[in-house]
C-alpha cells in the first residue's frame, strides 16, 4: 500500500520565512557578538591611547630632569644578572678564529673530542684522542707553532695498549693570544 501524504497547510512564501525565529535568532545573535567584540575593540583603544599619554609624559619628565639618573621599575636579582652576563661573556668568545686554528694544526691521526672554554681565564681545557703518543706531541707542537695560541700545556695523557691501534687520549690547555670576537 503507497502512503498518501495530507498536508492542509498553506506552505510559506520566501517572504513569510523571513518572519521565522530560525532565522532571525542567528542573525540577532551574531550582531550581538560583533556590538561585544566592538566594545572590547573600542575599550582596549582607550586603555592604550591613555598607557601611551602616560608613557609619554614619562619620558617628557625623564628628558626635563636632564642628568638625574630615572630609578628602574624593577631590579633584577644579582644571580639572574650575573648569569646572563656570563652567558653574555660566553657568546662573545672567539669561535670563529678557534676553530680555524684547530683545524690549520689539524692532523688526520688526532680527534679533539671536547673543547671547554673558560670566558673569564680565557683559557681553552681541550681533551683530544690520537693514534699514538708521536702523532701526540706533533699536533700539540703544531699548536704551539700555529702563533694564535701564546701557550699549549699537556696535562694529562693516557695511552690504551690493549685497544686496537694503541690510542691515546690526552687533555691539554690552550690560551689564546688576544683575538677580537
Amino acid at each position: 500500500m503507497k502512503a498518501i501524504r495530507i498536508d492542509f497547510a498553506p506552505q510559506p512564501t520566501p517572504w513569510q520565512a523571513l518572519y521565522t525565529v530560525r532565522f532571525w535568532l542567528p542573525a540577532v545573535l551574531a550582531l550581538l557578538a560583533i556590538g561585544v567584540a566592538g566594545q572590547r575593540l573600542w575599550e582596549s583603544q582607550q586603555r592604550s591611547a591613555v598607557l601611551e599619554h602616560s608613557l609619554q609624559a614619562q619620558v617628557q619628565q625623564a628628558f626635563l630632569a636632564g642628568g638625574q639618573r630615572v630609578q628602574a621599575v624593577q631590579r633584577l636579582p644579582a644571580k639572574q644578572v650575573q648569569a646572563a652576563n656570563q652567558a653574555i661573556r660566553q657568546l662573545n668568545l672567539p669561535w670563529a678564529a678557534w676553530f680555524a686554528a684547530f683545524e690549520q694544526a689539524a692532523r688526520p691521526e688526532v680527534a679533539l673530542l671536547t673543547i671547554l672554554p673558560n670566558a673569564q681565564t680565557r683559557m681553552l681545557a681541550v681533551s683530544a684522542e690520537a693514534s699514538d703518543l708521536r702523532s701526540m706531541l706533533a699536533y700539540l707542537d703544531a699548536l704551539r707553532a700555529s702563533g694564535f695560541f701564546r701557550d699549549v700545556q699537556l696535562r694529562q695523557h693516557r695511552s690504551d695498549e690493549q685497544a686496537p691501534g694503541g690510542r691515546v687520549q690526552f687533555e691539554f690547555l690552550a690560551i689564546p693570544r688576544e683575538v677580537q670576537p
